[in-house]
């Protein structure tokens, strides 16, 4: 690794005669409010050639990179007369502020928007721009991730197609919830409150190296320029069972103070069934459980930024989420043999209730440094979760419908688990003539605790698992440091290098309550993460980059504890204090052409790899899944992706993806099974209609297929999904939208596996098939316009629960 910082510093070094600077402003119209999405392009002034070029964001605000010399800046947007400047180039430069006149036709309580794009492909990421969508109307962020290009999404987890598991961050910061319970915490938030979702592959030094194949940041919406909104929600969602949320949000800002809040509440059930057919010798036990998911969410977001000088401003920042996802279990076994003669049934009736809350804090302050872009940046962040658990397991053996064995399991599991996290962050950004410079360091602390007491009733007349009380305690702390570099060698010719450096030490203790065991591992590591991106830009017509990152996945904190778990008296997962992290190293190459078709090319490398492995014991019949390392893999894979204006009102989105997963056993590894290769492929289509000349009503279908593959020890059927949208903007202020999510039911696929040479198959319907029905209405001056402020400790929070 030494000599690959060598490489880089000389690589860099190399090109210091060619300097390159930072142009950054804002731009306002004569009423000064930010002008947000203008074009912004910097030319050579004799050719009028391009050398570089954007658009202002949200708040007005630009920052180009360019070579010194003599240009042309260019600002247009429309309705507005276009503006233009010749400027010398010398040094990083901060321009006065740029005014743009409106057009003589411009009326003056016209408000002309510009409508970005709902698919954006740049060099190192996609972006999905969700307040563009039909589909983003009453529904939640899991809704708009099932439709977002690249993105897996199951009730178990989040993943990039053909490649494996992200890191979820809400506005730059890693959410601390992982699996089901960061579905179900996504499930809570409504789509209403989301601009848009980014899916970054190669994420710079300055994020945490959490997340084997990159991040996907979720960032809320940012108000318009102006003074204040607020936009009330509410939908009604019917599947098998029915599930409504109500809504609320306000933004307000002036030159100096942004504040915005949000409130949602989500009441209601969903239907999940189970099915798994386990195959012994001598006999198949057919397993089927019908759970009712039982939702009863409130959750809040509450920011505030005050400018308090002209170089300085301080914020503050909440989330938080107050749950009870109840739920309601019921299974049946049946036990026949090969002929389909029965053995015996099992009846199983549980309830979970579930207390959850978690909460997380963040205050931060801004200064520049200068009038060149130089800034610093200081952060501290809070995250709390509690989350109580009760449930009672009933088991019941028969020999058939009406005759019992006497055979009994009935049982009280009470668990409690606590999570806290304190961080603290400092980044600066330092343009120099020679390379954009940005570095930085933060701590973070992370302590866990895991309370559980399981008692079997009186009744019970079997007793299958003793000493099932546990305590389990997990400290972990991590420290790391960061730099990145970033030069426009010319106008063809970009880089961005980054290293980062993070040290991590671990104790986990578990312990049970009657002092009859106690386990104790220990881990420390330091690791190095450099990251690289480089952009080729041919000419106006074709962009290529090139990247390549190394980054690592930490187990879960729910993962390390030891403590078993059970659906019924034949069935428990159980996590692992031993587990060990994971290590990707991922390299993409992509080609863009005329920003509508879009190829890619990528590499990911995923060594030390750990997940859930299932297993039964033929002796006695149980069925358990364990968490271990115990794979190695390598994806190949390539991406196309095509936008096209089919006509004037029908905009298509279309993505092709196909790979092939290389997967090995590490050594010691004994599954009874062998390691599956396989090709994948996806295709996704997003349509959006505009459907009359109004442009008052508005369509979206979405249609995406998945013909199944092999990946680790299984083996998945094809799946399929197709959604029907439609929105009325019944006034400028208030919108009606219906949508049918996945028409044919065809969203539950089956796996196989056949670990301990017994062969075993899963298949899950989530209820993905529903009607929603969903009502938006917005009142207030629309000219606000606040910055979003996101979290320092999101990574520690994304692993908190399962």
């Amino acid at each position: 690794m030494k000599y690959f910082i060598l490489v880089v510093v000389a690589f860099l070094m190399s090109f210091s005669s060619q300097a390159q600077i930072s142009v950054s402003g804002q731009i306002s119209d004569e009423n000064n409010a930010p002008i947000a999405f203008s074009n912004v392009t910097i030319k050579e002034v004799d050719s009028g050639t391009i050398v570089t070029g954007g658009i202002s964001d949200e708040n007005g605000k630009y920052s180009l990179q360019s070579p010194t010399g003599k240009y042309q800046i260019e600002v247009s947007f429309i309705g507005y007369e276009p503006f233009s400047k010749v400027i010398v180039l010398t040094e990083s430069l901060v321009l006065e502020n740029i005014v743009l006149i409106g057009t003589v036709d411009q009326l003056d309580e016209v408000v002309i928007r510009g409508k970005k794009p709902v698919i954006q492909q740049s060099a190192d990421r996609l972006t999905f721009n969700v307040e563009n969508s039909v589909m983003a109307t009453g529904g939640n962020i899991v809704d708009i991730l099932k439709v977002t290009p690249s993105i897996n999404i199951t009730d178990q987890g989040i993943g990039l197609i053909g490649k494996g598991n992200v890191s979820v961050l809400i506005n730059g910061n890693p959410v601390k919830l992982t699996g089901e319970a960061l579905v179900n915490f996504l499930n809570s938030i409504p789509a209403e409150n989301i601009a848009k979702i980014e899916v970054i592959d190669s994420p710079p030094s300055n994020f945490d190296a959490e997340g084997s194949n990159g991040l996907i940041n979720i960032i809320y919406k940012k108000g318009l320029a102006g003074l204040w909104n607020t936009t009330i929600n509410g939908s009604y969602r019917q599947g098998v069972y029915s599930l409504y949320s109500l809504g609320a949000s306000t933004i307000y800002n002036d030159d100096k103070l942004s504040f915005s809040a949000n409130i949602n509440y989500v009441d209601g059930s969903k239907q999940v069934e189970e099915m798994a057919t386990i195959f012994y010798d001598e006999n198949i036990w057919d397993n089927d459980i019908t759970r009712e998911n039982i939702s009863e969410d409130l959750n809040g977001n509450l920011s505030l930024d005050y400018q308090y000088s002209p170089k300085s401003n301080i914020g503050f920042q909440y989330l938080g989420t107050v749950e009870r996802p109840d739920v309601d279990y019921n299974g049946l076994t049946q036990i026949t043999d090969y002929n389909n003669t029965l053995d015996s049934l099992i009846v199983s009736k549980n309830f979970t209730a579930n207390k959850n809350y978690n909460h997380s804090f963040n205050i931060y302050h801004e200064t520049d440094l200068d009038t060149l872009g130089k800034k610093m940046t200081i952060g501290a962040d809070y995250f709390i979760l509690n989350n109580k658990n009760y449930s009672s397991i009933e088991s019941r053996n028969f020999i058939d419908e009406s005759t019992s064995t006497g055979v009994v399991i009935l049982a009280d599991n009470d668990s409690k688990q606590k999570i806290e996290n304190v961080a603290a962050k400092l980044d600066f950004q330092i343009p120099t003539k020679l390379l954009d410079l940005s570095f930085g360091g933060k701590l973070s602390f992370t302590t866990t605790t895991n309370n559980t007491t399981y008692l079997n009733a009186p009744e019970a007349t079997a007793i299958t698992v003793p000493n099932q009380d546990n305590n389990f305690e997990y400290k972990e702390d991590i420290q790391a440091v960061y730099i990145t570099g970033k030069k426009a060698f010319n106008k063809k010719w970009e880089s961005t290098f980054g290293l980062r450096v993070e040290n991590t030490n671990t104790n986990g203790i578990s312990m049970a309550s009657d002092g009859s065991f106690e386990e104790e591992n220990s881990n420390s590591y330091l690791k190095l993460f450099p990251t690289m991106t480089t952009t080729y830009r041919a000419n106006e017509s074709n962009v290529l980059s090139f990247s390549y990152s190394k980054r690592i996945t930490r187990p879960a904190f729910w993962e390390l504890n030891p403590y078993r778990n059970y659906i019924n008296a034949y069935i428990y997962s159980e996590g692992n204090p031993f587990l060990q992290p994971s290590f990707s190293h991922n390299i993409e190459f992509t080609h863009s052409l005329k920003n509508k078709f879009t190829s890619s090319f990528f590499v990911s490398i995923v060594d030390n790899g750990f997940g859930q492995i299932p297993g039964v014991n033929t002796t006695t019949g149980e069925q358990f899944y364990t968490r271990n390392n115990y794979y190695k893999r390598t994806s190949y894979g390539i991406s196309e992706s095509y936008n096209v204006d089919v006509f004037k009102w029908w905009k298509s989105y279309n993505y092709l993806f196909a790979f092939y997963n290389d997967v090995s056993f590490l050594p010691g590894t004994d599954l009874e099974t062998e390691a599956l290769d396989g090709f994948g492929l996806r295709y996704s289509s997003m349509n959006t209609f505009t459907l009359n000349a109004s442009k008052t009503l508005n369509g979206e279908i979405n249609f995406w297929y998945f013909p199944g593959t092999k990946y680790q020890v299984y083996e998945s059927t094809g799946s399929s999904g197709l959604d029907l949208g439609i929105k009325w903007s019944v006034k400028d202020n208030l919108q009606l939208t219906a949508t049918v999510k996945d028409i044919f039911n065809q969203n539950n696929p089956t796996y196989t596996t056949s670990t301990s040479s017994t062969p075993q198959e899963f298949s899950m319907n989530g209820s993905t098939r529903y009607l929603r029905i969903s009502a938006r209405y917005q009142f207030g001056n629309k000219k606000i316009n606040k910055s979003k402020r996101d979290f320092g400790n999101e990574s520690e929070k994304s692993r908190a629960i399962n």
